[in-house]
């Protein structure tokens, strides 16, 4: 005679559900209007410049900066997975632009819903 036993196994932890929610960036220009090379108050924003972020991959998320603020935001769709990261984020001027970069115009971003600034001076 063959006993058989069978068992079931239960588990009464409750799943953790998966939130999804979009990934922000921000990035500002401004022209550093009293050449102390720190973003302050009297510093003027620029539109029309270009903030994009790249994600570890390549793909790649971008607008333009407004003329009230010198920002632009950019939303990556859904939550950002861990191979993604590092992202870098970048500002570029318009070819006929004479501002000049003060500091890098490409910075790499460790973190979500973070915000970059970018000064530049006239020539």
């Amino acid at each position: 005679m063959v006993a058989l036993f069978l068992s079931a196994c239960s588990t009464s932890a409750t799943p953790t559900p998966v939130i999804l929610a979009d990934t922000f960036f921000t990035g500002c220009a401004f022209l550093d209007k009293n050449a102390n090379g720190l973003v302050d108050s009297e510093d003027t924003p620029i539109g029309g410049m270009s903030f994009s972020v790249t994600l570890s991959e390549g793909t790649g998320f971008g607008a333009l900066t407004s003329d009230n603020d010198g920002c632009a935001s950019t939303i990556i769709p859904m939550g950002l997975p861990r191979e993604a990261w590092p992202v870098v984020a970048q500002m570029k001027m318009p070819q006929t632009s004479t501002y000049i970069p003060i500091g890098e115009i490409r910075v790499t971003l460790e973190y979500p819903d973070t915000r970059a600034d970018f000064l530049f001076s006239q020539p």
